[in-house]
């Protein structure tokens, strides 16, 4: 076995390692993350019904539904998804890497990408981005094995089909095709055009998709800038106009040590004329990031964050070993005492991962767990019930995936932030009189409280001609408020 499988299966166990670990003692992150996952069970329960969602990622929930289908596991199935992809990445980067660099920098960079510990913990958290970096970083690889090997076209063909995968995962990336077209100017116009066709495929397919269904192409980009926009004013984000903002939150993810030397390997490259085209990638998408902050239309979510670790790794790598060169050192004597510091750093961060990383919910509530165990327990498979979210619209898919409901028998009431059509009391009432749910589970912050005047206080309430007898409580800590479940008992 040469020197590069050794490195790279050396690699792919510490990532291995590291992952695994995440996943068998961290939760789903609450939100989004779950909702994917509900969103796919959906998907399984109707087979013949084509889901489209221009707000999100539909390949994705894709995905998560085809693994589902053979390993019915909702809580363990997609997140093993995302911690393979995770663990991958390791492959096409390294081989990425050690042909725009050197092996030796390969090496060093993926070593700090295996054990990054904000890409450690969303490769346990079921959103696209993880999947998404896999392909683009593989789309990349063959991309620049075409233009410095001159390869055979079917390899740019492959970077092109690699591509349209990533961009269906992560829109964001569409803001590369341009510029990669470009690199590739110079190796032929024929390429550089054919590559810009190719890339635009399946984009092309999902702007038509997003007219047909909502009546405007680019919804993808607009719908997200919305509630963002809305939280931003509630001031219910981390939010500030710094344009250092995302320096600050690499930083805080990845440690100031790594950031640092990277932007100042960034600078070298750029000097030198040489290796500088991962930094173009970063330099677009950090500028198209800081851009949506100046215009309120997003947040520092720091899981936006890590494409833009991983693009800085390599340059970090660089800038040690010019420092090796110019102290006329072995480059081993200079990586060794930095991958410590790393090390002490992701230590740090990972040991107070609230503090580090605030947007990433570490685990879930025992309380939102205790919740779905007595509706597991006490919901027949025809029961119907309506459940309504926290403040945050954190915890309804949490409880519907436990629970072992199918989605399509709740009715979920979300706050008027995020609800693009608010529940109304008649709308709420229609479906109670027509569907008769057998179990109202009622959060005491939702605004369905005042909408129907509740005191959750009383343990029977009369409304509408209903009885509402309360069967189950539970408080949830760090002032989330607390759930009410209520059977609804009907006259007939």
């Amino acid at each position: 076995m040469n020197k590069t499988k050794v490195a790279i299966l050396l690699l792919l166990i510490i990532a291995s390692a590291v992952r695994i670990f995440v996943i068998f003692n961290f939760d789903n992150k609450p939100g989004d993350s779950v909702s994917h996952v509900e969103t796919a069970i959906s998907i399984l329960e109707s087979p013949h019904y084509f889901h489209f969602d221009a707000g999100t990622s539909v390949l994705y929930d894709y995905s998560l539904a085809a693994i589902l289908y053979f390993w019915r596991d909702p809580l363990f199935a997609p997140r093993f998804l995302n911690v393979i992809f995770g663990i991958l990445i390791i492959i096409p980067f390294y081989f990425l890497v050690k042909m725009l660099f050197n092996e030796r920098v390969a090496f060093y960079s993926n070593l700090i990408l295996a054990l990054y510990p904000l890409h450690t913990l969303q490769s346990g958290n079921t959103t696209s981005d993880i999947v998404y970096q896999f392909f683009f970083f593989s789309s990349l690889y063959y991309f620049f094995k075409f233009k410095q090997h001159k390869s055979s076209l079917g390899t740019l063909v492959l970077s092109a089909i690699l591509f349209n995968i990533a961009a269906l995962l992560r829109f964001e990336s569409w803001t590369f095709i341009p510029l990669l077209s470009i690199l590739l100017y110079k190796d032929g116009k024929k390429y550089s055009v054919l590559f810009l066709l190719l890339s635009l495929l399946l984009p092309s397919l999902w702007l038509y998709l997003c007219y047909h269904y909502t009546g405007d192409a680019f919804y993808s980009f607009t719908s997200s800038a919305k509630p963002a926009h809305a939280e931003i004013l509630l001031r219910g984000v981390p939010y500030s106009k710094d344009i250092f903002g995302w320096i600050k939150v690499l930083s805080n993810n990845l440690g100031f040590t790594i950031v640092i030397f990277g932007l100042c390997g960034i600078i070298y490259a750029f000097f030198k004329k040489k290796s500088f085209q991962l930094a173009l990638l970063f330099l677009l998408l950090f500028s198209l990031l800081t851009l949506n902050i100046l215009l309120s239309r997003m947040w520092h979510n720091e899981r936006y964050s890590i494409i833009l670790g991983i693009l800085i790794l390599p340059y970090s790598m660089l800038f040690i070993e010019r420092m090796a060169y110019f102290l006329r050192l072995k480059p081993v004597i200079v990586f060794l005492p930095f991958i410590i510091l790393s090390l002490s750093e992701f230590k740090k961060i990972s040991s107070s991962p609230r503090i580090y990383m605030p947007n990433i919910a570490i685990t879930l509530p025992s309380e939102i767990k205790d919740i779905a165990v007595w509706l597991k327990k006490n919901v027949a498979p025809t029961d119907r019930i309506v459940l309504t979210s926290d403040p945050y619209d954190l915890f309804i898919p949490d409880i519907v995936i436990r629970s072992r409901i199918s989605p399509q028998r709740v009715l979920k009431v979300y706050t008027p932030l995020n609800e693009p059509i608010f529940m109304t009391k008649e709308r709420i009432m229609e479906y109670i009189t027509t569907e008769k749910p057998r179990y109202l589970v009622l959060h005491s912050d939702n605004y369905l409280c005042n909408l129907f005047n509740i005191d959750m206080k009383q343990a029977k309430i009369n409304q509408f001609g209903l009885i509402f007898e309360l069967v189950y409580t539970k408080s949830i800590p760090d002032d989330l408020g607390c759930y009410n479940i209520y059977k609804i008992i009907y006259n007939n």
